[in-house]
This record gives C-alpha cells, structure tokens and sequence, in this order.
C-alpha cells in the first residue's frame, strides 16, 4: 500500500478551513508514488501499490534526480495524451503500450514533496515548484497544478466553476499550513468535485435491450459492489464501451469505478447512479 496523503470531501472539511486557501485545478490523472529507497531501484507505483507500467524510460531520469537531490519519495500524477482512458490502458498494459498509443505524450503533474514532513505546505510549495524545473532538465517532462489563492467559500466554488468549463474534474482546496502526512486522510486537502461519487468493484454486466426486449450487443449497466459492502447497478456506458466490455468482460469486470449519485435513500441505495470512470484500483 502506497503511503501518500489524501483528502476528504470540501463539503465534509469546508466548516474547517481558515482563509486564506489555495486552490489547484485537479486533472483527471493517475496518482503515482515515486519511491527511491537506499540501495534499491526507482519505484513508480499506483496509490495502491501496484506497479504502473510504461513509465520504464523515466525511471533512470528520476533516479538521478532523487539521488542527486536527496528526494526519497515523490507524490505526483501521471497523464498519457491528456486522457484519463489513455492513462489508465497506459499504465495498466502489461506487455508494452497499447498499439494505437505508441508515441503518446506523458506528463507528470507533481503534487508535493512527503520527506518535507516539518515544512507548511506554503513552503513546500517553493522546493516543489523548483523540484518541477529541475525533472524537466533531468528529461522528465514536469509540470505542478494550476494554483490560486482564495479568500472565501463564494471564490472557492467561482473557481471550481471556471474549471469545470475547461474540461477539468475539479479542485484540490489546499490549506496554507497543513503538512504532509504521510498515508493519512487529512482535512488539509479537501476535493470539490461534481454531485456526490463513491467506488465500486465490478463483479458482472448486464447487456442492454431495447425496449421490446431485443438485446443490443452492448453492456448496458455493471453490477458493484462498494467499499461499505452494498451493491449498485450502475448504468450510463457509452455505446463503443459497452460494445467492447460486452465482448470480453474482462476488460471491466475486476476493476473499480467511480460513480456518480444524488443522494442516498432510505433503504441506503444509491439514487440516479451513472458511471463516470474506470479508477485506479484499490488495495
């Protein structure tokens, strides 16, 4: 298990915030941990401690880097043509990259620096800032979020807004004074993120049919079940996707998603649940 930081809803930590804030625009990326260990290789792994694959050609680069600069862990993203699907069938594939991805451009979105563990986060902010530029002339092409600094909840959501209209999932609200702690859940980082989203593991599909009951050759909902032990039907597959998961349902069935939902009911099942992504997976 990887141990980065991770934060909690904005609309469950917002009553605990003392402004001013920072907010950095969130790519729908891959989080990945960077880990350079006395006497052993360059690890890059997923949150949940999985080896990500195709970043080999990195590997020697940041290794020099961490070396030199006596960096022990990083905590960044990884993007593969600005896509999440691109990233996720990037890192996923196991015998070389996908076919029809060969030549794909990877970014590295670097998030923050764990060994500053004393060091604010206003602080930490400079050395990753620097850390970002020195990758880039080591021949890692980095960059960090997109930042600002807000003075209320109202800024926080005009943000939030202006993101969204780009394309972005959303916003990491990052506190001015918080530190990195380091495989715990902190109220320091707060994501503000469209509706209400959980997880859940696929364990079957079901294939769409029409309304007189032809079936239609494509997965029309995947059956879940989530972290808490409840199960979900969760429909909202586009028509190409479904095509393929109905053809080999290998290609979900295993995987963790995230779904969207407005609200829970009475007997605790998810109103209005749509897919929005395959995530990476969890320990």
């Amino acid at each position: 298990m990887s141990s980065l930081m991770k934060g909690y809803p904005f609309t469950k930590g917002k009553h605990k915030l003392k402004y001013p804030v920072y907010v950095e625009v969130k790519i729908d990326e891959i989080r990945a941990d960077v880990v350079c260990a006395v006497g052993a290789p360059v690890k890059i792994i997923s949150y949940a401690g999985k080896p990500l694959h195709n970043l080999e050609r990195f590997l020697y680069p940041l290794g020099q880097f961490m070396c030199n600069h006596n960096v022990g862990r990083i905590d960044c993203g990884v993007i593969v043509n600005g896509s999440f699907n691109d990233t996720y069938r990037w890192v996923r594939s196991k015998n070389g990259p996908p076919a029809d991805l060969k030549g794909a451009y990877i970014t590295f979105i670097l998030f923050d620096l764990p060994d500053l563990t004393d060091m604010p986060y206003w602080q930490r902010i400079v050395h990753r800032n620097r850390a970002a530029s020195l990758l880039r002339d080591y021949g890692v092409p980095t960059v960090t979020p997109e930042r600002f600094e807000v003075s209320n909840e109202e800024e926080v959501y005009t943000h939030y807004e202006a993101a969204r209209a780009r394309g972005f999932e959303g916003l990491m609200v990052k506190t001015r004074d918080h530190l990195y702690e380091a495989g715990k859940r902190t109220y320091g980082w707060l994501k503000v993120k469209p509706e209400e989203d959980a997880d859940a593991l696929i364990t079957g599909i079901t294939e769409a049919v029409s309304e007189d009951g032809v079936p239609l050759g494509r997965v029309g909902s995947l059956q879940g079940v989530c972290e808490d032990g409840s199960t979900v039907s969760i429909p909202g597959i586009d028509h190409t996707t479904g095509g393929l998961w109905l053809t080999d349902p290998s290609l979900i069935v295993g995987s963790w998603v995230e779904f969207q939902y407005m609200e829970i009911d009475r007997a605790g099942g998810f109103r209005h649940p749509r897919f929005n992504r395959i995530r990476e997976d969890k320990a």
